[in-house]
C-alpha cells in the first residue's frame, strides 16, 4: 500500500486510484501503467516507446519518476523510443539502431565525436557589433560557428572583448541525439551508395 500511494502520488493520479483503467485518457493510462512496472521495484525496467503520445505534463512526470528510480533504487532501466528528445533527457547511454542494425552506442559525447557532429559557439552582441570572423548571423538574431572544442570559447570571448565588442551572451551549443543520430545515418547512407556504385561498375 505504501509503495502503491507513493508512486501515484508521484505520478499526479492519485485522485483516479479508483478508476477502472478503461476509462482512463491515455496519459493517465500511461502513468498507471509505469506505477504498475515500478511497484515491485524491479532491478531492470523494460520500456517501449516511452514518450509517444505523452502529453507535457505526463512526460515530466515521467521523467522526473524515472531519473529517481535510477538515482535513488538504482534501476537500470532498458527503453526502445523513436522519441529522442524524451530518450535523451532520461538516459545516459544510447544505441542507435537504424532499420535493425545497430550504427553505435555510448553516452552523448563518445556518439557526438564517433558521429563527426561538431559544437557550435554562440554570441549575442549588441547591435550593430561586428562578430569574430567565421560566424554566421541567425534569425534568432545569435552569431554562432562550429568549433573543435569548448577550449575554443575563452578564446573567442577574448577576442569579442579586446576588439570592443559588447558581449551579452557566449555560450557552447551541443547537438541534440536527433543531430547525431542523423549524422550516422547520412554516414550509413553514403557508404550504402559507395558499396552499390562499386558493385555495379565491378
Amino acid at each position: 500500500i505504501e509503495r502503491a500511494s507513493s508512486l501515484l502520488r508521484r505520478l499526479d493520479i492519485w485522485e483516479e486510484r479508483d478508476q477502472s483503467p478503461g476509462g482512463l485518457p491515455t496519459g493517465i493510462f500511461k502513468r498507471a501503467s509505469l506505477a504498475r512496472a515500478l511497484m515491485h521495484r524491479p532491478r531492470v525496467l523494460l520500456i517501449d516507446s516511452q514518450g509517444a503520445g505523452m502529453d507535457l505534463e505526463t512526460a515530466g512526470l515521467v521523467r522526473e519518476l524515472l531519473s529517481y528510480v535510477r538515482t535513488e533504487e538504482g534501476v537500470t532501466t532498458l527503453m526502445c523510443t523513436q522519441d529522442m528528445g524524451f530518450a535523451e533527457s532520461v538516459a545516459a547511454s544510447f544505441g542507435l539502431l537504424h532499420q535493425g542494425t545497430l550504427m553505435a552506442r555510448g553516452d552523448m559525447e563518445a556518439l557526438r565525436i564517433g558521429g563527426g557532429v561538431r559544437l557550435k559557439a554562440l554570441l549575442r552582441l549588441k547591435d550593430g557589433d561586428k562578430a569574430p570572423e567565421g560566424f554566421r548571423r541567425q534569425k534568432d538574431g545569435s552569431w554562432q560557428r562550429e568549433i573543435e572544442t569548448e577550449e575554443d570559447m575563452p578564446r573567442l570571448i577574448m577576442r569579442v572583448v579586446s576588439e570592443g565588442g559588447s558581449l551579452y551572451e557566449a555560450r557552447v551549443l551541443r547537438p541534440s541525439l536527433w543531430e547525431i543520430y542523423g549524422a550516422y545515418g547520412n554516414f550509413g547512407r553514403r557508404r550504402e551508395a559507395a558499396l552499390h556504385g562499386e558493385t555495379r561498375d565491378g
